[in-house]
């Protein structure tokens, strides 16, 4: 969900250690926090796209899949395009592999993610690079985000420093109902507003265009 590589960024900017708390914390839903999601996606309160998660464990294993699709269109006229899916392979809470797949308008990237025992390997379009074991991919279901001070850009394999604060706590509608919501601030490579539920369940993302339009995910 870290969203659309930067070719996108002069139209919608880049589509798409844990602060403590002062009251109670969410639960950390870093893993299967349902066995599936859904949100779409919003520019202006318009849809232009959707992405879809599901969640398969067995024993220690889990197996995530991400599908963003989003379509632009100015005058009913497609202008851009991205889909993506990623495939994220989790063991004991530790990112083991990963593959994603991108169509960023025309331009085609390809990730995979390796566990080499003390050190990930990340072949993104054919340049390979080794990274820290710890590391996890900038998909923001994942409360353990909220944990790193660097992420794995899904798209083209970057490394992206970032900077997490707690904003407190907001109440927001999901689904037409009011729920307390606990909202983080991403900033640094990668600029988001993040909302989670008292279960640690990604309810919202957020965050304002280079043209000033209002992006949102929200729960479809």
């Amino acid at each position: 969900m870290a969203g659309p590589g930067r070719r996108f960024m002069p139209i919608l900017a880049a589509l798409l250690a844990l602060p403590l708390l002062a009251t109670t914390q969410p639960a950390d839903a870093s893993i299967r926090p349902s066995t599936q999601l859904g949100f779409r996606i919003l520019r202006n309160g318009d849809q232009i796209g959707q992405e879809r998660l599901r969640f398969k464990k067995n024993g220690s294993t889990e197996k995530v899949t991400s599908k963003i699709d989003i379509v632009y269109r100015v005058a009913f006229i497609p202008v851009y395009r991205f889909t993506q899916t990623v495939d994220e392979t989790w063991r004991d809470g530790r990112l083991v592999a990963m593959r994603a797949h991108t169509d960023d308008d025309g331009t085609h990237h390809h990730v995979a993610v390796t566990d080499q025992g003390d050190e990930l390997m990340v072949d993104a379009d054919g340049k390979r690079r080794a990274a820290p074991p710890s590391i996890i991919p900038a998909s923001l279901w994942n409360m353990a985000v909220l944990r790193h001070n660097t992420l794995l850009d899904t798209t083209d394999g970057d490394a992206l420093p970032i900077t997490v604060s707690n904003r407190g706590t907001d109440t927001i509608r999901v689904n037409g109902e009011r729920v307390t919501a606990y909202h983080y601030h991403i900033s640094g490579a990668l600029d988001r507003d993040l909302w989670y539920n008292r279960a640690g369940r990604l309810v919202r993302v957020q965050f304002t265009a280079s043209d000033g339009s209002q992006i949102r995910f929200v729960p479809s």
